[in-house]
Parts: C-alpha cells; structure tokens; sequence
C-alpha cells in the first residue's frame, strides 16, 4: 500500500502555506506570532511537528507524508485483521475496510482534512469494537484521539455531538465511576492534559489566541505583543466560509457576501456545484458497497431491533446533529465525510444484527484481495500518467512543483514571495470583504 505514498502533485494549500510552515519550523529558530506573517500559519495543525521529523537527509522533504500515511495504513490493517482472520464478521467493519480502500486511494487529495476525518471514524471503530466485544474503555481514550483530531484539523468541532454520546456511554459502562482510579486511565488523563496544554500553547505562540475560534480567548497586541489582529482572524473565517458555500462559483449573480450567506442564496448553488459533484458520488458509493456486501449475505442478515434501540437512535440524533452543523458552516465533502459514513453505518446497526458467522469466507477474502488490488492498480496507473505529464505536477522534485522556481537551497524567505504569487486573488477578496 506505500505505492499510494508516491505522488507529484500535493494538496492545494500544500504549497501555499503548509509547507512553508514545517520548512519554517524546521529550519529557523522559535518565532512568536507567526499568524502575522501568513493568516493560515495560525490554522496550521499540530501533527506539522510530527512530520518535521521525517525531514532528513538524502531525503529531505520526500518522507513529509508518512505520518498521514500511517494514520491510513494503520486504520486498513485493524480493519483487515478484524475481518479477514475471524469468524464472526463485523458487517460495518467489512464495509467501511471495502469504502475506505476503494475511496481513499489518492493520498495527494488528503491535506490535513482526511487524516483528521480517518481519526474520527478510529473513535467510532474503537466505541464500536468495545461494545460488541464487550470491553469497558475509558472515555479518555476517546478525548484523546478527538482532541489530536481537533490539533490536527478545528473543523473536527463538528463531531462534538457524536464524541458527546460516546464518552457519555463510556462512562455509564464504568461502574460507580471507576475510571477515574484506574491506572491506566490516570496516565491516558496525564497524557490528554499535557497534549491539551501543548494544544493551548501552539495557538497562543502562533496567534496570541488560547482557542483561535473563541474571540474570548485571544489577547490583544497591548497585552501580547505578537498578537494577530482578529479583525483579519474573522475576514479569514468568512472567505472560508464564503469558499465552503459557493460564494466565488456563482458568477457573483449575489455580489453581497453577507446577502449570500442565507441559506436560501447559498443552499441552491452548493447543491447545483458540490454535492452532486462530490458528496452524492461519496454517498453513491457509499451504498453500493454496502449493498454488495448486504446482497451477498443476505440468507445470514437478522433483521430485529434489539433492547438497545433507545441508545441507537440517539446515538443516530447526535450524527445528524454532526452533519447539520457541518452543513451549516463549512459544508465542503472533507470537513465533514465522517459524519456522513458515522450516520449510515448507524442506520445500518439500527434495523440488522451486523455480526455474523460465515462459515466459507472465500468470498470475503476475495472482496479484500480485490479492494487491495484496485487500489494498487490505480495507483500503479496514476504514477505512470504523472511520469509523462508536461504541466507544473510533473513528477520530478517533489513536493516542489515543476515550472514554478521552487528549489531546496531557496530560503524560507523566497519561497514565501513565490507562494504570494497564487494568493493574490484571495487576498483581494479579503480586502473586499474587511472593507465592507
């Protein structure tokens, strides 16, 4: 599966500042306040000082993707164990290993909202795991990954409802409370408060903000020096928001921005320009893999509805409370395609008893080797077009594109004046919008 690891064009905000961040951080000393140098410095994620790490010699900047790719990798192996060396089959385990290798074979379109998104679906894999194997967790496990997933991308807030109801379980599962004593536990507690501190402390030193979405809990350059003026924080946020719903796909028909954003302006175009175009042919797939799946083990399904249907469907509550929220604010397929599959997987659960015995799995095994296949296969052919190509992705000297004058001795500096150079448009937008 490295072979998806391979690739010449990276994702679109790559080079405009995600780069330039690790290089920075890498190469130069501490630097307060780097949200006043570039905006987007302020919503850089933390897993950036993770990947620094793999920035060595010889290699320089070609291993910066391994630790999204283990993130990947790590989630298809512990799915694939689970189904391809047991008896009993987790059916919305089989179904998610199935859509996540046939979907996600691009590792240039991951950014750092899929692996974000893929930490997500680890705590409804593990909450899941736990109560059909019958395993008491800790809700801390869970506050941990989701607050790694919230350092790595903000718009993981959007699962809050769902992360609500599985540590609300979790801790009615603890008899008389007993996590809170519980060795294991004292030292998953020590390990989220030293990660949240160090959370709290990367947005105060980039931006002079506690929580950069919370205007509360920024200060203000009398106060920190290195502050970010938050006016430029919220003109920030609404090209984002603006972006997320259409706002420069509609021929500017609404030239008013703030005239846009209601829902009756805003909801038609997203749905004309984006999910037809990507979230129905998410979902599309989505349910033809599960049909296939379903079809297949139709004489084992058991339909019946079990004493836990009260839990299920507040559990289904919380991930439509999920999905409108991301709708709502930042309503693009990779802020929010967890919530969508955490959603259909539950509706699933909901009216099928999904574990069952099979007793020939030659089939499941030759599902598996298939899904495996195609994804190498496509990923085979996507390396061979990259190799021929002529345009700025060709594959030559990645990350760097080709055509631009991007090099590795260029300083932090030249690079930065090059990368202004594709953000000029925005910047004018924003400029429009801070006036207004």
């Amino acid at each position: 599966m490295f072979i998806g690891i391979l690739i010449s064009k990276t994702h679109e905000d790559y080079l405009a500042y995600h780069f330039d961040y690790i290089d920075l951080i890498y190469n130069s000393d501490f630097v307060a306040g780097l949200g006043n140098l570039e905006i987007g410095y302020n919503y850089t994620p933390f897993i950036a000082y993770l990947q620094k790490i793999f920035i060595i010699p010889h290699y320089n900047f070609k291993l910066l993707h391994i630790p999204i790719f283990l993130i990947f990798l790590n989630i298809c192996f512990f799915l694939i164990s689970d189904v391809f060396f047991k008896k009993n089959i987790n059916l919305i385990f089989f179904i998610l290993l199935l859509f996540i290798i046939l979907k996600f074979t691009r590792l240039s379109e991951f950014g750092y909202d899929y692996p974000a998104g893929l930490l997500l679906l680890v705590i409804f894999i593990i909450f899941d795991y736990s109560i059909k194997n019958n395993i008491k967790l800790s809700p801390i496990l869970f506050l941990i990954i989701y607050l790694y997933s919230v350092s790595i991308k903000i718009t993981s807030l959007f699962f809050l409802p769902i992360i609500f109801f599985i540590v609300l379980k979790s801790m009615n599962n603890e008899k008389k409370m007993k996590f809170l004593i519980n060795k294991t536990t004292y030292k998953r507690s020590i390990f989220f408060v030293c990660l949240l501190t160090f959370f709290i402390l990367d947005n105060f030193f980039k931006s002079g903000c506690l929580m950069i979405i919370f205007k509360a809990s920024c200060f203000n350059a009398e106060m920190i020096p290195w502050a970010v003026d938050y006016n430029k924080i919220s003109d920030y946020g609404l090209h984002v928001n603006l972006w997320a719903k259409g706002f420069y796909h509609q021929n500017y028909k609404i030239s008013d921005p703030f005239i846009y954003l209601s829902f009756s302006n805003w909801f038609p175009i997203w749905l004309k320009e984006h999910f037809f175009y990507k979230v129905f042919e998410f979902n599309l797939l989505l349910i033809f893999v599960s049909l296939i799946i379903l079809i297949l083990y139709k004489n084992q399904l058991n339909f019946n509805l079990n004493n836990k249907f009260n839990h299920k469907i507040f559990f289904i509550f919380c991930s439509l409370i999920s999905i409108f929220i991301w709708i709502s604010n930042l309503p693009q397929l990779r802020f929010g395609f967890y919530n969508i599959i955490c959603f259909y997987l539950l509706l699933i659960q909901l009216f099928i008893k999904t574990e069952i015995k099979v007793e020939k799995k030659k089939l499941v095994n030759f599902l598996i080797i298939f899904s495996l296949l195609f994804y190498f296969s496509s990923n085979l052919l996507r390396i061979k077009k990259e190799l021929e190509r002529n345009d700025r992705y060709k594959f030559v000297n990645f990350p760097f594109e080709s055509g631009t004058n991007y090099a590795v001795d260029k300083s932090f500096e030249e690079r930065y004046k090059d990368t202004l150079k594709f953000q000029q448009k925005e910047k004018k937008i924003i400029l429009y919008l801070s006036n207004k």
